[in-house]
């Protein structure tokens, strides 16, 4: 019996959990941005737990499917966890984008006020080369 308890569990907690966040958002239509704010903020906090959930999920209904009798949906729930690990890897690689980007234009920033012969730069006015 906990075995088929445990079974329930990985099955049906992706599920519970969608049901929950639909009804959340319906009874609190004014938070629900934030919420989703939030949300997106944990994805870039949390990108490794976030594909691994996405990836449980998508197995989740794969087994699901399998054992209902319905394999050619079992697709759907490896397209589900495919998806899921490519969403994640895309947010991942504009964070590093943004965060290359910023670094450049402070370089960019530092090299300028450099060429004009202020004192400021990453490691301040000591040691710098004459031009």
């Amino acid at each position: 019996m906990k075995t088929v308890k445990i079974l329930l569990f990985i099955l049906f907690w992706p599920y519970a959990l969608m049901y929950w966040g639909i009804r959340w958002c319906l009874a609190h239509p004014e938070e629900t941005k934030q919420a989703y704010r939030s949300v997106a903020d944990r994805i870039y906090r949390y990108p490794k737990w976030i594909a691994a959930a996405g990836v449980v999920a998508g197995a989740a209904v794969a087994i699901g499917n399998a054992i209902n009798g319905q394999p050619q949906n079992i697709v759907g729930g490896v397209i589900l966890a495919v998806v899921v690990v490519a969403v994640v890897a895309v947010i991942r690689w504009l964070e590093h984008s943004r965060i290359a980007s910023e670094i450049a234009a402070r370089a960019d920033t530092q090299h300028a006020a450099y060429l004009q012969d202020d004192d400021i730069g990453t490691y301040g006015a000591e040691g710098r080369p004459q031009l």
